[in-house]
């Protein structure tokens, strides 16, 4: 990995020429490279493989990486340039100042791609919390955005609406994991060394902070989306999952729920689709690369003027 380095014109086009020549030959993983970037006091990692426009940029969900993407992207890459980033916190990012909600994301995603020398448009895709924070980049940035991917993403309101009012009081009748749902401990608790839990939970310490402390600015980030504005000629993709993720009665009512809440968000565009992958749980990207793919291909500008698309 390389920290910021300056390509004089002349060496970024012979870079594109010869990385044209072999993608055209199949060797796509030549293409690729990845550096790590100041954001503004602290450094993300950000990796992309192909070439051509608009770029394609994937977001991950809560506790994730970029790895997350990398099915994705490698079969991406022969159709457009992909990039995917470690969030700060997550894997070889540094951590970043708080509160993390989606706004303060999506600005510091904005300078990193900026300063990386990947410029805009993009079409993004996100998978889980990733959606909220795509979103967001595109109501603070609509004229750098020419399609939105949302991967098994919620919705404001429904996690506080079905899985904190339903769901937790379910299982713990007596109120305690409500408690610890509650952002201003979780604001506390992110402040909180915590490295004695993280092995317990199967994340790296810092991992285990960030998590803390993006579920601490959720409602923050809910609240600025339910405000947020989005044009609704933007193409937009839902892919959903389609095998359930809670059994019984409750968990029927969770699809139920979850399904209204797509198909809600989704009606506000002219250009929306819904797409569900039959045989994904909540992981889509890495279960069902190829359909996630489809999706991301079905919102760039060269597809959409196939006569075909939308049939």
């Amino acid at each position: 990995m390389t920290n910021e380095t300056k390509i004089t014109p002349r060496t970024a086009a012979w870079r594109r020429w010869l990385c044209g020549t072999l993608l055209a030959a199949g060797v796509s993983s030549a293409c690729a490279w990845e550096r790590l970037v100041d954001v503004g006091g602290h450094r993300l990692r950000i990796e992309c493989i192909g070439q051509g426009r608009p770029a394609v940029v994937l977001e991950h969900g809560l506790g994730g990486s970029a790895s997350d993407w990398r099915h994705v992207r490698e079969r991406l890459a022969r159709t457009t340039q992909v990039c995917s980033y470690d969030r700060a916190g997550y894997g070889a990012s540094e951590p970043g100042p708080h509160p993390r909600s989606s706004g303060r994301i999506a600005s510091e995603l904005r300078t990193l791609l900026s300063r990386a020398g990947v410029p805009g448009p993009y079409v993004l895709a996100g998978h889980s919390f990733g959606g909220y924070n795509v979103r967001m980049f595109a109501h603070l940035f609509p004229r750098d955005v020419q399609g939105l991917v949302l991967v098994d993403t919620p919705f404001e309101g429904q996690v506080a609406g079905f899985f904190q009012n339903r769901v937790i009081r379910q299982i713990d009748p007596q109120g305690v994991l409500q408690q610890f749902w509650d952002s201003g401990l979780l604001s506390t608790l992110s402040q909180i060394d915590l490295a004695a839990f993280a092995p317990m939970l199967g994340y790296r310490n810092q991992a285990l902070q960030t998590i803390v402390a993006e579920l601490s600015a959720y409602e923050e980030s809910s609240r600025d989306l339910a405000a947020a504005s989005l044009d609704t000629r933007l193409p937009v993709i839902v892919v959903s999952h389609g095998r359930p993720i809670l059994p019984g009665a409750l968990g029927d009512e969770l699809e139920n729920d979850w399904d209204l809440h797509q198909r809600e968000f989704v009606s506000r565009f002219k250009n929306g689709r819904v797409i569900i992958a039959e045989g994904s749980g909540h992981y889509i990207p890495l279960d069902e690369p190829d359909l996630v793919s489809d999706a991301i291909r079905g919102v760039l500008p060269q597809r959409r003027s196939d006569p075909a698309y939308g049939r």
